[in-house]
């Protein structure tokens, strides 16, 4: 399998090979699904650390058979999110006039309401869910949000939770500039926001890397709605003053900072 630390002639190479070759990564994840036996799937990295209780919810949804009701404030979330997504995209000065993000009952209540109507469509149609994740590293002995690669995410396009069936497999994600995979997925996704903290920037391996470190809050507070350059509007929901209600780093990365610490000593 050839993916990761590649020269440029290498990555063309890779990029050249049908994605039928055996050593392209997008099949390294085909293979495994097709030995599945299970109904849905989702994939998990070996550098995320899962938020157990909203990752739980989410599982119990693609378990439950009986249907549910899903209420006008549901719907409200939906479209609310739609429409100022599409309204930023094509006006980005107006993100600073979203004023419901300035009401603190009225902004949980909008991605409470945002998540209710997601999990109600996935009891109902069982649709495909995108996951990501924040990056987190350790930086001068205090876990800091980490933009790597211009990114302070992971996930969202190959990491769903979906149904398994002949048409979901994986491709090269020929958009990006090494071969990763990308789920090739033709039905409704709906994002889901932050499933689990993303460790990479703790790697030996990104310690070359170039990083941007952001300090965290004791409420996990992250301003990052006005750096536009670096943000993926589809994602706008989940950034910034709506969505804190995540357990903070500390609490589920004990190990990890210890094992930090001692490796900087």
């Amino acid at each position: 399998m050839i993916c990761h630390g590649l020269v440029e002639e290498e990555k063309k190479y890779v990029f050249s090979l049908p994605d039928s070759s055996i050593h392209k990564l997008c099949n390294y994840y085909n293979y495994t699904l097709s030995k599945s036996t299970y109904r849905y799937a989702m994939k998990i990295d070996c550098d995320q650390i899962y938020f157990t209780d909203k990752l739980k919810r989410y599982c119990d949804a693609y378990r439950e058979k009986n249907k549910v009701t899903i209420s006008s404030g549901d719907y409200f979330a939906k479209y609310y999110k739609d429409f100022y997504i599409r309204l930023m995209i094509k006006y980005p000065v107006l993100h600073s006039f979203d004023l419901f993000s300035k009401i603190p009952y009225i902004r949980h209540l909008i991605i409470r309401k945002y998540e209710k109507y997601v999990i109600k469509e996935v009891i109902n149609n069982k649709y495909a869910v995108s996951m990501s994740g924040i990056n987190i590293g350790y930086e001068q002995g205090n876990l800091k949000i980490c933009r790597l690669d211009h990114l302070l995410f992971n996930g969202e396009a190959d990491h769903l939770i979906f149904c398994i069936t002949e048409d979901t497999f994986y491709t090269t994600f020929t958009g990006y500039k090494n071969p990763i995979e990308i789920m090739r997925y033709n039905k409704r996704i709906l994002p889901g926001g932050w499933f689990w903290y993303h460790l990479q920037c703790m790697k030996v391996s990104s310690s070359q890397k170039t990083k941007e470190w952001i300090t965290l809050t004791l409420k996990f507070k992250w301003n990052i709605i006005s750096d536009l350059s670096y943000f993926r509007k589809q994602m706008w929901l989940f950034f910034g003053v709506y969505e804190r209600n995540i357990p903070g780093p500390e609490q589920l990365l004990k190990e990890t900072v210890r094992n930090m610490r001692k490796r900087k000593s």
